[in-house]
């Protein structure tokens, strides 16, 4: 059965279609402004499609109907992005499915205007003159630019190689602004009364993960010393893969003696749940505990997706933690925590200073 969303002003459809024996999705943008009526009239559409593939009909035939268009030739953009999405991203890039999602969405939103184009007819003032006037976010447009290089590639097609959009301030990525460790030791106190966001937030700061991979962790994950993180919980569905793929996350004793005694132990499934025992599909009612900790412990609320991660790195750092073993347990590479976490690295004076402090402590 195909599924049916609405994307801006049209409807996106999307097939499960047999090619070659195998299995593979296909997405198809619907020129109908969404109303109820025009609703009713996509969704047959779709039925009438899905009968036609049942009755062994291609794919190209299908979305030609669907569309009105000619049958999409092997030189079209169309072809080539079906081509980069079944064969190049996952099988050469690696590219997760929540990511081949929004390769998708990107896609039906800019370039479907395109579809039916030779890929060797496109040319760049076409496309900047297409994409430019649209009134979405830089970061938006620098992302369909990638995806449409993307497509191209494979193709041999070299036009679009050069085509930068530029960042604006508004666009660069914030420097990470972690918690200190007196401020995180005021937080966590005050998330007692909610068990649940209290061990959520204490293993994040412990160990750096990621939001998405905290609330994907099973626990046949763990095995009394350590995660072993291969899932994350991503636009609320659970991948198997996390940006790492596969890594294992030492744990200190401090969650490991909150796990020994947490309540869902023994009933195994996800370690962190709903207050009603259900799977976290999104931070929402964790984070509204996070902002309440914030007011009645007087500390600045951080803004970005993980602070308590930035907390983790950044004091693993200054306590003389070797960067390539941070960069393993929070699954970034080197030159990553170089370039977000260098002025948490202590430099040799530094170093000597904290073994002096820690010699004299010794005495």
């Amino acid at each position: 059965m195909a599924s049916i969303r609405e994307n801006g002003s049209k409807y996106e459809a999307r097939f499960s279609v047999t090619i070659n024996g195998q299995t593979a999705r296909r997405s198809v943008a619907l020129d109908y402004k969404p109303t109820k009526a025009a609703h009713k009239t996509v969704e047959k559409l779709c039925n009438d499609a899905d009968r036609m593939l049942a009755l062994g009909e291609s794919w190209e035939v299908v979305k030609a109907w669907l569309t009105g268009s000619d049958v999409t030739a092997p030189e079209t953009l169309g072809f080539w992005f079906q081509h980069y999405i079944d064969v190049i991203a996952p099988e050469v890039d690696g590219v997760a499915d929540s990511t081949l999602d929004g390769y998708e969405s990107l896609y039906n939103s800019h370039w479907i205007t395109f579809d039916n184009r030779p890929i060797t007819s496109l040319t760049l003032e076409d496309m900047q003159r297409h994409l430019l006037p649209k009134k979405v976010s830089k970061k938006t447009k620098r992302e369909a630019v990638s995806v449409l290089n993307r497509i191209c590639r494979p193709a041999g097609v070299k036009t679009f190689e050069d085509w930068k959009i530029k960042k604006s301030k508004k666009d660069a990525q914030p420097e990470p602004d972690p918690y200190t460790a007196a401020e995180r030791d005021l937080l966590l106190p005050k998330l007692r009364p909610w068990p649940i966001a209290y061990a959520y937030f204490l293993t994040g700061f412990y160990t750096g993960m990621r939001t998405s991979e905290l609330l994907g962790l099973h626990w046949s994950d763990y095995d009394g010393t350590g995660f072993n993180v291969w899932q994350a919980m991503v636009r609320r569905k659970m991948q198997s893969h996390t940006k790492t793929k596969r890594r294992y996350v030492i744990v200190p004793q401090v969650i490991r003696s909150l796990l020994n005694e947490y309540p869902t132990r023994f009933e195994g499934g996800l370690i962190f749940k709903t207050p009603e025992g259900h799977m976290f599909k999104d931070a929402d009612w964790l984070m509204d505990k996070w902002n309440r900790a914030h007011k009645t412990a007087n500390v600045r609320r951080r803004l970005g997706l993980y602070p308590w991660r930035h907390t983790y790195i950044s004091l693993a750092l200054q306590g003389g933690m070797n960067i390539n073993d941070v960069a393993v347990q929070s699954g970034n590479s080197r030159s990553v925590i170089e370039k977000h976490y260098a002025k948490w690295i202590p430099n040799a004076g530094d170093i000597a200073r904290l073994l002096a402090q820690i010699e004299e402590a010794q005495k």
